[in-house]
């Protein structure tokens, strides 16, 4: 057989396998940059081989020349550097995927192996590289060679106890390394006995081959990944839809209102009924100014990462504060307003999300809530501060209470009538809950009533 051959047939074989792999579109993910790093040596390996074997084939017919064997035992040791890569590369993978402890590491780790490597790569070059010929086949021995496959076979030793030491865990990954490893020993057994025969190219080609299916996987990894993106896609379609057919009524109608009403005011016979109409054209700026600065509330939450302010406060100043906002507004509708606050000690916290938190839910009970009652009663009680609201209102349906917190998800009872809203307060009051350290139940009975109640942690101020 002609001794570059092999090489040449493994050399065009790992070729198309890299064409495939560089190609093809895959996941990102650091796997693939041991497999990429093996694919590419092994392309240099066998470049390396076919180059010097080829070169044998025509310089070394009538015996080997001194600077022959200089040129050749060169090339052979740059190949020598790259099998002991590959190798390095065989156990960093194998590490990368059995602990978790090297792939925090694992710049760190990659940097280790690369200085390992580049110090036995000057090794195998400093070392003698004897070059001799065997049945028409040229080859090379000595210290060089020793060391080379000295070190491969100290990686491929580790990989393959790692790999036995998870084979429980029945994961695809490690099958390469339970079929090649076994038989490169068996076949480097074979070549101690006829070295004459170069396999090294067709078993390195074979690694490449079942790695690629074995650790890569571009096809079920990258329908994975389209999967998952098709799924946020919707998500954020269905976010979208629920936004668009809130706002289409939500701001179309402040907006008719003040369109109208100013009409009207051309129209207006006295100045009393003008300053009516005023009244209302203000009422429909205040709703629309409102939703605009929902909207605005619910995106600087979610995009922004604002730091919680930690500050004294007295929790009765800030309730009152809000509930006196809210006494106006309920006097015109036929409900009774109850608060019941306890004494409570200075407490530490941002008073400003609290407030904020207060508001939105005490604006929902005012908001669905016509005629009856509403309640808020306070109390602190073991590192947080607690706050129920209870209202007589519309209610909300049992089947639609798993929704709640969705911003622009209204209930069917709110869709197109009097209550105005876009469907994001509840979805404000929780993201704020979550930022500060909090949680949210809420109780409701369909036509009869709901209940939110709110706990809030904060500390008590030492004295």
């Amino acid at each position: 057989m002609i001794e570059f051959e092999i090489p040449f047939v493994c050399l065009i074989f790992t070729t198309l396998i890299a064409l495939v792999f560089f190609t093809k579109k895959k996941v990102k993910i650091q796997e693939n940059y041991y497999y990429k790093s093996i694919l590419i040596f092994t392309l240099f390996v066998h470049t390396t081989n076919f180059v010097s074997h080829y070169s044998a084939s025509i310089y070394a017919k009538e015996g080997l020349t001194s600077q022959f064997k200089m040129v050749f035992a060169n090339i052979n040791k740059l190949g020598s550097t790259f099998i002991v890569f590959i190798t390095m590369n065989i156990l960093a993978y194998i590490l990368y995927i059995s602990f978790e402890s090297f792939r925090k590491k694992f710049v760190r780790n990659n940097f280790i192996f690369g200085i390992g490597g580049f110090i036995t790569g000057l090794l195998i070059f400093l070392l003698e590289f004897e070059v001799y010929q065997i049945g028409g086949i040229t080859s090379g021995k000595g210290s060089s060679v020793t060391l080379t496959f000295g070190v491969a076979f100290i990686n491929l030793i580790i990989t393959f106890l790692i790999a036995l030491g998870n084979i429980k865990k029945y994961d695809k990954r490690y099958n390469s390394i339970y079929f090649i490893i076994p038989l490169i020993f068996l076949l480097g057994v074979f070549v101690l006995f006829h070295p004459q025969f170069n396999i090294y190219d067709l078993i390195l080609s074979l690694l490449c081959y079942i790695m690629y299916f074995t650790i890569e996987n571009p096809d079920i990894k990258l329908l994975n990944e389209v999967t998952l993106a098709k799924n946020e896609l919707e998500q954020a379609n269905n976010v979208k839809s629920h936004f668009i057919s809130s706002m289409s009524h939500e701001i179309r109608t402040p907006v008719n209102a003040i369109v109208g009403f100013s009409e009207l005011i051309d129209y207006a016979d006295t100045l009393e009924e003008a300053k009516e109409n005023s009244k209302d054209i203000r009422n429909a700026s205040e709703d629309l100014l409102k939703i605009t600065d929902q909207i605005f509330s619910l995106y600087a939450l979610e995009k922004e990462n604002n730091e919680i302010v930690l500050e004294s406060f007295h929790p009765e100043e800030i309730i009152k504060s809000v509930c006196d906002l809210y006494k106006t507004k309920i006097a015109n509708k036929q409900i009774q307003f109850i608060t019941k606050i306890n004494n409570m000690p200075t407490l530490i916290g941002d008073k400003k999300i609290i407030k904020k938190i207060i508001f939105q839910v005490l604006d929902n009970a005012y908001k669905f809530t016509n005629e009856g009652l509403i309640e808020l009663t306070a109390n602190y009680q073991k590192e947080y501060l607690e706050i129920a609201i209870k209202d007589t209102g519309i209610g909300i349906k049992e089947s639609e209470l798993k929704d709640i917190f969705i911003p622009f998800k209204k209930s069917t009872e709110t869709k197109n009538t009097i209550y105005s809203g876009i469907g994001v307060g509840l979805s404000i009051t929780k993201i704020l809950l979550d930022k500060i350290g909090g949680n949210i139940k809420i109780d409701s009975k369909y036509h009869k009533g709901t209940e939110v109640k709110i706990k809030i942690k904060v500390s008590e101020e030492k004295k």
